[in-house]
């Protein structure tokens, strides 16, 4: 365990109403004017700082050149996922600690360690924990100690997920059974066939009979509860990994581990138990899981570890050094939130050197791996001495934010004696532990190497374990419904039984008295003098002859039916197994098969579900101009690459590529110096000056803005070719820069280098532009580094913002090897079309409907599109929108709304470089099976956030749609005003209305829907938003047997779930009676 040497102390003003820049080393100079410098190489003025104050680089410190006295976004996307994880932790403090919201108004500011302590107060290893406000009430905590204490005996790590066992399985299942109600009405007729007073038959019969349906049933519940014994054996038994004291590690079985042990959780692997996370692999000391068994979410969730307080941990041997007790809360369900509290011991040595590092022991763990925090002036920060060794973040929710993104305060630890060196021997540093440091069972780690965990709950206690119920009674519906009628013979039963025992009396009293030989007028077993008595008799009697209402038989058939149906049919089907692994459909239960019958709406998704999810590039677009085809596949041909893939990819774009590489050497040095061509040749509206296009035709405008020709000294097909190949360095260039992805080695000896990130999209994309001789090849803190044509270029990266479904494209900044600062902005067509320059000034019509004939061409033929757009920046521009940028990151409140609008500020007046087109295929089998859904009555829906002409295609290649001319689309201009729309929207929902229930009545077909409708999420919209046209859509839809939504929110698709179930439960409430489906 050794302190951290490579991060140093940063001080801001104590006031947050006027903020003040800190107070810079003398050394430095002046800063220099970027257009002032022949030539500027990414990093260089980091190195020149650095090494006037003796220190190592900072990337976007203010010695970059760009610095405002605001701590700077990072740019590196592990970091920036770090800090996102940073936030969503600083909000969850926020809201821990409500007292600290009013800490900046108090006379006396609390640190987060005094604000914690209060709000969790500890009573011994059982205490008490209730915040001030009583925002939340605890009555115990839990302590888990290491190498500080003994540990507690908790929960063991099994888990059983089945409903019997030896003992309990008799009472239970009869339980179960006799819950029923025909099991009970047999129970009870049996019960009284034994009783010969009333019962005209012997009991061996009845009894026989009930047996043998119990054991029927019985033998179907051991049967199932077997499966789920043999599914909690393979999971007990599972094998993880347990770190020794020693560093070493040892394989041992999921129900052997325990709360404190320390384990080993590698790449495609699940949690055994709920972790903390207290060491990754990853240099940037983070990690990704991936948490589909908790909340069905593909995408990948960031952890990290927990603050250490600056100490450092190298490898997990120094993590089995660390000494440190964790109080946590009680196992409790919650899956978003974790509150907690690290308390570690470091030895009064460690703690000097810290200090004399001048560490603040609430930095280390807020800068991402490599960063330095900036210098400290001799004399303190603002003239105020002594604040120069122990600060920590500020408790308002605003400087809890700037914690997350490295802004620390000048307020010093108020340590106890404890805590001082030289008082009580060991020092204890604590920190708050929230959800961004939890690793919870059930969670798959991914693109992380390896981390190590302590456990913390265990079993039962695990978050997933109390969120599952227990394993339930399943009642299919056809049971229900079988109740409810044996509900009503009953009651039958009862009627005519107490019908036949009033008659019975009344013809003793009247007739019977005539027949001496019947003996009625006698006290005998089964006549008596009280007429109560004698009805009641006569009335069990009577229910026992009638009791064959109710056939018994009918319920062993069901149970042997079931049964045959669940572990015979589906379990041993032919057709529903797995054509990889060869694994058959598992039928887990059987009480619901007839449900599988009664399945009305199938609502799926495309990307994934309907397709594969992998991703490849088929085509592209330059300027309005198509280039590849379809029927090449560059990943079929892994031996080309460079101007040899470009050749059969396109000859034109591989002619094009080699008249600018081979061409002039000053003109392609500055290209790759610039980061892409000119401002006057990326502004224009074709790649083909005098309509030399090759076929892409010649109706071009001319550039708006006045230019040289792009090489001079070239012929017309010798400057087509040259425009265009400064074209393609930006189509390339932007593919390569405007991504989030991560490089990792690839275990295959010589094997090109694995890109990983959570777009699919992206991998295709700069997997087809290294193949093509553009390689993105590194990325480091700030920057990335690309290869063109085997030469590396590399790039500062100086803003990033995210892609979002709101904002529906991600752009970069970046400033190329010359000082030159672009924009590349990559998103939907509908997003990035609409930041064009041509749409507000200088329009360039042509260029766009070109453009959209490309994109309408590309979704026809079922590819996703990108649009590509490209925007250089001046210097001014940029470092007044970077300085309001960098303050809008630091905020607390609408942060994200603020950045968002900040960068659609940014992003305005692009100028259009190109449209990607990937192939998504289909999966095997996935016409078949929504062939068949249809032929059954089914309705198919199909939701996505594709372009129509894409969705209607891939509806068309899965049998969704049987013929794109005659599908009904429901579209409405969403540029026209809004009640414009509303009417427009109602006009055409009316008019489908009408011709849907035409063409049923004249095909006379009311049983299988028929007709298919399109629906884009704009006009979604506009009909959600009245009652009316809902209910018309929801009837509309249910008249087709298959609907596509296209260009549709997340949020759209849960209400078009919502929608359609409203709808199936008003119809069948019906008109009169309201009585609600079974």
């Amino acid at each position: 365990m050794k302190p951290n040497t490579s991060a140093l102390r940063v001080d801001v003003p104590d006031d947050d109403s006027n903020p003040a820049t800190p107070a810079q080393p003398e050394a430095l100079g002046p800063e220099p004017s970027s257009r002032s410098r022949p030539k500027y190489s990414p990093g260089a003025l980091f190195a020149t700082a650095a090494a006037k104050i003796g220190l190592g680089s900072r990337p976007g410190s203010k010695q970059a050149g760009h610095g405002h006295g605001v701590q700077r976004d990072s740019v590196n996307p592990l970091s920036r996922a770090a800090h996102a994880a940073s936030y969503r932790r600083s909000i969850e403090l926020n809201e821990q600690l409500p007292e600290v919201a009013k800490a900046k108004a108090a006379p006396k500011r609390r640190s987060i360690r005094e604000s914690f302590l209060k709000a969790v107060k500890i009573k011994g290893k059982k205490g008490a924990a209730k915040s001030e406000q009583n925002l939340t009430v605890q009555e115990d905590v839990r302590l888990v100690s290491h190498n500080d204490g003994p540990l507690e005996e908790f929960e063991t790590n099994r888990v059983v997920t089945s409903k019997y066992n030896v003992v309990t399985f008799l009472p239970r299942f009869l339980f179960e059974m006799f819950s029923r109600a025909a099991y009970l009405y047999f129970l009870l007729q049996a019960a009284l066939s034994w009783w010969s007073v009333v019962s005209p038959f012997g009991g061996v019969g009845s009894t026989a009979a009930l047996v043998f349906v119990l054991v029927v049933a019985g033998v179907k519940a051991v049967w199932e509860d077997t499966k789920r014994h043999q599914e909690d054996k393979r999971m007990n038994t599972s094998i993880t990994h347990k770190v020794n004291a020693d560093g070493s590690v040892t394989d041992m079985a999921w129900t052997d581990v325990k709360v404190g042990d320390f384990l080993m959780v590698k790449d495609d692997e699940l949690f055994p138990a709920d972790m903390v996370c207290i060491y990754s692999a990853l240099p940037d000391k983070v990690c990704f899981i991936k948490t589909t068994n908790l909340d069905g979410e593909t995408n990948l969730k960031i952890r990290r570890p927990m603050d250490l307080k600056g100490v450092q941990v190298d490898d997990v041997k120094a993590a089995m050094d660390l000494r440190f007790t964790l109080t946590t809360e009680l196992p409790n369900r919650n899956l978003h939130k974790f509150r907690g509290k690290l308390s570690l011991k470091v030895t009064p040595e460690q703690e000097q050197q810290l200090q004399q590092e001048g560490l603040s022991p609430a930095v280390a763990t807020l800068l991402p791996a490599g960063e330095i925090p900036a210098p400290i002036p001799e004399n303190g920060t603002d003239g105020m001495p002594g604040r120069s060794g122990h600060d920590i973040v500020r408790e308002s929710p605003e400087a809890l934010l700037r914690g997350s993104v490295r802004t620390p305060s000048h307020l010093p630890v108020p340590a106890g004696k404890d805590d001082m060196p030289g008082h009580g021997g060991d020092i204890t540093r604590e920190s708050p532990v929230t959800m961004s440091e939890m690793l919870l069972r059930g969670c798959m780690l991914k693109n992380s190497h390896y981390v190590v965990g302590m456990v913390v709950y265990t079993g039962r206690e695990s978050r997933i374990q109390m969120n599952s119920s227990h394993t339930p009674l399943k009642v299919g519906s056809f049971d229900r419904f079988l109740n409810l009628q044996i509900s009503l013979v009953i009651f039958m039963q009862i009627a005519m039984a107490l019908f036949c025992a009033i008659a019975n009396y009344i013809w003793q009293k009247t007739e019977g008295k005539k027949h001496y030989y019947l003996a009625l007028n006698y006290d005998t077993q089964g006549i008596y003098s009280s007429w109560v008595a004698q009805i009641c008799i006569n009335f069990l009697t009577f229910w026992i002859l009638l009791s064959y209402l109710v056939p018994i038989s009918l319920f062993v058939t069901m149970e042997i039916v079931k049964f045959w149906q669940g572990f015979v049919f589906i379990n041993f089907d032919p057709h529903m197994r797995d054509p990889k692994t060869g694994d058959h459909a598992r039928c887990r239960n059987s009480g619901l098969n007839e449900d599988l019958g009664k399945v009305e709406y199938v609502f799926s998704d495309k990307t994934g579900t309907l397709t594969s999810n992998e991703m490849q590039l088929r085509m592209i677009a330059i300027k309005g101009v198509p280039y590849g085809t379809l029927d090449f596949r560059l990943e079929d041909h892994p031996q080309l690459s460079g101007i040899a893939a470009l050749k059969r990819f396109d000859a034109r774009l591989a002619k094009a590529a080699a008249s600018v590489h081979k061409g002039d050497k000053a003109t392609w040095a500055s290209l790759l110096n610039a980061g892409g061509s000119s401002h006057n040749v990326l502004s224009h509206a074709t790649s083909y000056p005098d309509g030399l296009g090759g076929g892409a035709g010649g109706d071009y405008e001319t550039v708006s803005v006045h230019s040289e020709p792009a090489n001079p000294g070239l012929g017309a097909a010798g400057e087509a070719n040259s425009t265009l190949g400064q074209h393609l360095v930006d189509f390339w260039t932007n593919v390569c820069i405007c991504q989030s992805l991560i490089i990792e080695e690839n275990p295959k000896a010589g094997g090109l280098p694995i890109y990983q990130g959570p777009s699919p999209d992206e991998v295709a994309l700069v997997e087809g532009a290294r193949q093509v001789g553009f390689e993105f090849k590194n990325r480091s803190q700030s920057s990335v580094v690309l290869s063109v044509f085997g030469e590396d270029v590399v790039f500062e990266v100086l803003n990033v913002m995210e892609y979002t479904s709101e904002r529906g494209c991600m752009s970069v900044i970046a400033r190329a090897p010359d000082g030159t600062i672009r924009l590349y902005c990559k998103g939907s067509d509908t997003k990035v079309m609409a930041k064009l320059r041509g749409r507000s000034k200088q329009p360039q019509p042509a260029l766009h409907q070109r453009t959209e004939e490309n994109l309408s061409m590309f979704a026809r033929q079922g590819l996703r599109t990108l649009v590509l757009g490209t925007k250089i920046i001046h210097e001014d521009d940029y470092v007044e929108w970077d300085a309001r940028y960098q303050e809008a990151a630091t905020s607390f409140e609408d942060r994200d709304t603020k950045m968002n609008n900040l960068g659609n500020e940014i992003e305005q007046d692009l100028e259009l470089v190109g449209v990607t087109a990937i192939e998504d295929k289909l999966q095997d089998g996935v016409p078949t099976a929504i062939a068949t859904l249809l032929e059954a009555g089914v309705r198919v829906w199909m939701i996505t956030g594709d372009k129509q002409e894409t969705a209607i295609n891939i509806g068309v290649s899965c049998k969704l749609v049987s013929n794109p001319e005659t599908i009904m689309i429901l579209n409405v201009d969403e540029k026209q005003e809004h009640d414009t729309c509303m009417k427009e929207a109602g006009a055409k929902l009316h008019a489908m209305l009408e011709q849907t229930e035409k063409l049923q009545t004249d095909d006379n077909s009311d049983l299988l829907p028929s007709g298919e409708l399109a629906v884009d999420g704009p006009t979604l919209t506009f009909i959600l938003a009245d009652k009316q046209m809902t209910r018309d859509l929801a009837e509309l839809s249910s008249r087709c047997a298959g609907v596509v939504i296209c260009r549709s929110s997340p949020s759209q698709k849960a209400a078009i779930v919502r929608m359609m179930m409203d709808y199936e439960l008003r119809k069948a409430a019906g008109n009169s009676w309201g009585l609600w489906r079974w």
